[in-house]
């Protein structure tokens, strides 16, 4: 909703005469005349006329006026008197008023990253962010990052890049990774440059890439009558995958959630096929019932090892592909 403009002067062309007969018998007593024929009186009802018309004008802003203001707004183009440009133009400089700039809250750190970043000529190499943390409070680039350091936020970054390279390699992917970091140092060096021009005077910030955790997993499934292993065990990599990596989509697996054993169960056992699940481990470890990831790390499916196992007649027995 607009703001309503405010009245400069709200006197009509009625509260101006009055107001002028008023002031007859301090300025002249003499005249005792103030019958609309008196001469007089005509002058003043013809300057009140005058008056009020001048006062219509006062409320209204000219289009020199808007031309004048949308200048300070966009200093860097000189703008037309041609009404209909203006109006164009006006309605182009409020939209850009509407968008994120600044950067204060957390959402606002976010979003600048995940949307305004893609764009921004600080990009040079085109990298695409696919997920992004701020963490207030934090310096993640500190010798101790667990401790809670006022004005400080640390923004954690996932690149595209970061994702393929991880898939293509059977190891944790951490900041140590020399390849890793050499290709996203200077990334992270041009998001910050990006956000310093966007936070407040007194905010410290901090960019750092993510790391992305892979979950190894061996179960044991066994299928229904009449399915089909090769289907289970496709059906079992894709669905895993969704799961872990859908930080993709850019809202998905929040940074620092566990991992937990019990929602592997639950999606190998929801498998169309399946019968029952059993001996689910991650990370090969018998007695690991989750997967801590610290506020900078994400899960990434690795190793899947899956042992089917197919009825044969009253027992079961394991699918081995030929």
């Amino acid at each position: 909703m607009t703001l309503p403009l405010p009245n400069l002067d709200d006197r009509t062309y009625a509260d101006l005469v009055e107001e002028a007969r008023s002031l007859i018998p301090l300025e002249y007593r003499g005249w005792t005349d103030h019958n609309p024929t008196d001469t007089g009186i005509i002058l003043i009802e013809l300057l009140s006329w005058i008056t009020e018309t001048v006062l219509y004008q006062v409320n209204l802003v000219s289009d020199q006026n808007t031309a004048t203001f949308l200048n300070l707004l966009n200093p860097e183009e000189k703008q037309n008197l041609n009404s209909e440009a203006l109006q164009q133009k006006i309605k182009d400089t409020i939209l850009s008023l509407h968008q994120r700039y600044r950067a204060v809250t957390r959402e606002d750190f976010e979003r600048l990253v995940l949307e305004d970043w893609q764009t921004a000529k600080e990009n040079k190499d085109k990298v695409k962010i696919i997920h992004a943390r701020c963490i207030p409070l934090k310096n993640l680039t500190s010798v101790n990052p667990a401790n809670p350091e006022a004005g400080h936020v640390s923004i954690v970054v996932l690149p595209e890049n970061l994702l393929a390279f991880a898939k293509n390699n059977s190891n944790s992917i951490d900041r140590n990774n020399t390849i890793q970091s050499e290709l996203n140092n200077k990334l992270c060096e041009q998001i910050h440059d990006f956000l310093s021009q966007r936070k407040l005077l007194t905010t410290r910030h901090h960019v750092i890439e993510s790391e992305l955790i892979k979950i190894d997993i061996k179960a044991q499934v066994y299928l229904q009558e009449k399915a089909s292993p090769q289907t289970v065990s496709n059906s079992a990599q894709k669905q895993l995958e969704v799961f872990l990596e859908n930080a993709a989509d850019g809202n998905g697996w929040p940074f620092g959630r566990s991992v937990y054993l019990s929602e592997i169960y639950g999606i190998l056992d929801a498998l169309t096929e399946v019968d029952y699940v059993d001996g689910v481990e991650i990370n090969n470890n018998q007695n690991l019932t989750k997967v801590e990831l610290k506020s900078y790390q994400l899960p990434l499916l690795g190793k899947l090892n899956l042992t089917i196992n197919v009825k044969d007649g009253n027992d079961w027995k394991e699918f081995k592909d030929a």
